[in-house]
């Protein structure tokens, strides 16, 4: 039976699509070489652009000669600091302008006639720079009296110390008095390191001036709104004169968020008055834009003899880089991901964003959640150990439950924490008894011990941004969905069809997608948040189907009169509008369109007479805040709701060389409903493979201030034969305000793997490693020290 039989059939006996593992709608485009990424773009006339980087961590630019490059046949345009408006905020700049933060920020860029012109360009502009003190790490640079440099942004919120871009602190109860009544109090630092996206397509932008005096944008970018309004404030230009589009986008994570970098291709296109393409090179990508943000996290905890966590407090420091680039705006992800696991009466955090000279740290996968994630699920194992306890039992004990408040004060509802922690638990054991599920190399069976190990971690949602759509129902019955979506892989363009067609009880072919095959348009759709934060499917999901009720609402006024039935009795499905006490009395949808000439042409037109069967939606949650001295919310919730996710991961460690192989990892998430079961899977499979790699090898190394290892031979990602068997598991617990019920799927899973892969590594050899990724260098380290104890 084909595909379209089986989803007619499903139809027919669901009248719905929601549940179905439908085909990515724009699978027969990627794999033909048909979808369009912003690399793919090539104008007429277009020139190339290269930029000049600062060779040094921290610089001042004592002058720029660009009149040796300006000579060569070919150069269209260069733009230095000079070029662009003063910044007035804490983002990076498009171009340094006096003084150069961190080696490799951009100091000049050039436009050419070809790729080679520009690069020959480079080379004769002349760049005199005084180097200056720097610092990298983040606990020196926030340390009064022995930071060497200080970073100041104009508009920021001014710290007691120094180089702090950002301080949130939560105070409930009272977590030094309660320690010295605990019967124990562990208290453990952990580490991670810089971690880069390394998505497969590298930052790439086209500008294109317009007559208007605008510029249109195609941006390797999570969303065109967020673009159209970021370049607004670079070049200093009104919103409306700036066109932003994203086409497919080849992986994202939150890496692409450069609109710095674009402001460069704008600014040369105007200058030159030609279509210009700037590319970074994999180098530029891994050395000069913004990466996973790396932390240092002290954990104290106070327990009680029945294994009750009585008291915790955490201090987080977060190297932020030179600059903000939303950083500073996601260090509350740290709090989300502190409070939304563990009922603990007395909770005392602190976490930093601090500034040193090092590339910006960015959101990448999980913001912030990730590290805080790693922390506390690390101590959580540790704790147990302690104990005595069995790890999964003693976080049942400790963990949140439906309908409990949180250390914020926000309501835990529909969450699913001991569910997930159940099934990871029971398909560990349906999939294998005890360690010898794990194969041996029989010739070195000796050298290889196996291990289990556990975490558990919940995922917030994103809110405070609009997320409009439009429906437009024609003639045929097909339904036009107008909507700001980006599609970065993980299926949203399908996920969204799905919702409309279920909606309509109609096939998704007909579906008609608008941003489907040029991508997402600023200038055609209403706002968005974008890609970011697995926001998509939750809120453009909620505004898509208001905006077919209200389609629906229009036709059933229309159809009403028709029909003489009052239009709250009328629903619209399957292409007919028809009575939901008698469903004889019905009309097909082309019987509330007229026909007629265009122009006396025998070509003959469909239309309505008064308003068009359109609707719009908008789905917007207001955010509440911290209360600064206490971090209570006021005014509401800051996350609208929680993701609850566990992992069990089982691992072989060679005790000669220190290699961890990870064998195997049951993944579990509670994503609401599954819209389309194979996609969420999909995402937890992609989560639990890229936390992988940053787990175990993953990082980027500096040497004088300068990152050493921007190369795929020296940064070392997983391949093909480093990934585990990966068994997914869909938790399912509707989100009362969910499309039909759906939560996101996209970060959650990417919490609980480096935990549960060091606790498995624990579980193996009784050793403690605190520090990301996990290396065989450290391991053998850790070896090393328990041989010596």
């Amino acid at each position: 039976m084909s595909s379209t039989s089986q989803e007619q059939n499903l139809l027919f006996k669901e009248k719905t699509l929601v549940g179905v593992p439908l085909q990515k709608v724009d699978s027969i485009l990627k794999v033909t070489g048909k979808a369009l990424y912003t690399k793919d773009v090539r104008l007429p006339d277009m020139l190339h652009a290269k930029i000049k980087r600062c060779p040094y961590p921290h610089a001042r630019i004592l002058s720029i000669d660009t009149s040796k490059a300006e000579q060569i046949p070919g150069v269209r345009a260069i733009v230095t600091g000079k070029d662009f408006p003063v910044q007035q905020n804490e983002d990076t700049p498009a171009v340094a302008f006096s003084e150069a933060l961190y080696a490799n920020q951009a100091v000049v860029a050039v436009a050419a006639d070809q790729r080679r012109t520009s690069e020959l360009a480079l080379e004769m502009i002349f760049v005199e720079y005084e180097p200056l003190p720097w610092v990298t790490d983040p606990e020196i640079a926030m340390t009064p009296g022995k930071t060497p440099t200080k970073i100041v942004h104009p508009s920021e919120t001014w710290y007691e110390d120094p180089n702090v871009g950002r301080h949130i602190k939560i105070r409930k109860g009272d977590a030094s008095a309660s320690f010295k009544e605990c019967d124990r109090v562990i208290e453990e630092k952990y580490t991670t390191g810089m971690v880069s996206h390394f998505q497969l397509e590298p930052v790439t932008f086209v500008a294109q001036p317009d007559p208007d005096g605008g510029v249109s944008v195609w941006a390797t970018s999570s969303g065109p709104h967020k673009t159209q309004y970021e370049l607004s404030r670079y070049l200093g230009m009104d919103a409306d004169k700036i066109r932003a589009k994203v086409p497919f986008l080849g992986g994202w994570f939150g890496s692409k968020e450069e609109c710095h970098v674009a402001a460069i291709c704008a600014k040369l296109a105007l200058k030159a008055d030609r279509p210009v393409k700037l590319e970074l090179s994999r180098e530029e990508t891994l050395t000069a834009t913004g990466q996973r943000h790396p932390s240092v996290i002290t954990v104290k905890d106070g327990i009680n003899k029945g294994g009750k966590i009585v008291a915790r407090q955490i201090r987080a420091i977060f190297n932020g880089g030179a600059y903000s680039s939303l950083g500073n705006n996601v260090v509350i992800n740290a709090v989300l991901g502190a409070v939304s696991v563990y009922d603990i009466p007395n909770f005392h955090m602190d976490c930093y964003r601090v500034y040193t000279n090092e590339q910006p740290g960015t959101p990448m996968r999980g913001p912030i959640g990730f590290q805080i994630a790693w922390a506390i699920e690390c101590q959580m194992e540790r704790i147990a150990n302690e104990l005595g306890m069995d790890p999964v039992e003693f976080r049942l004990k400790n963990v949140l439950k439906e309908g409990s408040e949180n250390a914020i004060g926000e309501l835990m509802e529909s969450i699913s924490h001991d569910k997930v922690l159940e099934q990871v638990t029971s398909a560990m054991k349906l999939n294998g008894q005890g360690k010898s599920s794990i194969p041996q190399d029989s010739t070195q069976e000796n050298k290889w011990v196996r291990g289990r190990g556990v975490a558990l971690s919940a995922k917030w949602a994103p809110g405070g941004s609009p997320h409009q759509a439009m429906v437009r129902v024609k003639e045929s019955g097909k339904v036009e969905v107008w909507v700001d979506v980006v599609e970065n892989g993980q299926g949203i363009y399908t996920g969204i069809t799905q919702i409309v067609a279920s909606e309509f009880g109609i096939p998704s072919t007909d579906i008609l997608l608008m941003p489907l095959v040029f991508g997402s348009d600023s200038s055609m759709s209403g706002l968005s948040g974008g890609a970011s934060a697995s926001r998509q499917l939750v809120n453009l999901g909620n505004a898509v189907l208001e905006a077919s009720s209200n389609a629906k609402k229009l036709m059933a006024e229309r159809a009403s009169k028709k029909l003489g039935v009052p239009s709250h009795d009328l629903d619209v499905r399957e292409g007919r509008v028809f009575s939901k006490t008698d469903f004889r009395r019905s009309l097909k949808i082309s019987e509330l369109f007229l026909r007629a000439p265009i122009v006396g042409y025998r070509t003959v037109a469909s239309f309505t007479e008064g308003v068009e069967f359109v609707g719009y939606g908008t789905f917007y949650f207001r955010q509440g805040k911290l209360d600064p001295e206490t971090g209570m919310t006021i005014g509401g919730r800051i996350s609208p709701f929680y993701m609850s996710t566990a992992q069990i991961a089982e691992v072989s460690v060679n005790v000669e060389t220190g290699q961890v192989r990870v064998e195997k990892i049951v993944a579990a998430a509670d994503v609401g409903v599954a819209i389309n079961p194979d996609l969420a899977k999909g995402q937890i499979v992609g989560s639990v493979c890229m936390a992988m790699g940053a787990a175990t090898s993953e990082e980027l190394v500096f040497k004088d201030g300068k990152i050493i290892n921007a190369n795929l031979a020296d940064y070392e990602i997983p391949s093909i034969f480093d990934v585990p068997l990966v068994i997914p598991i869909l938790v399912e617990n509707p989100l009362q305000n969910g499309p039909f019920g759906a939560k996101s799927a996209g970060e959650p899973s990417m919490f609980p793997t480096a935990p549960a892969i060091r606790n498995a590594i624990h579980d193996a050899l009784g050793i403690w490693v605190n520090d990301l990724p996990i290396t065989s260098e450290r391991v053998l380290e850790a070896l090393q020290k328990l041989r010596e104890n």
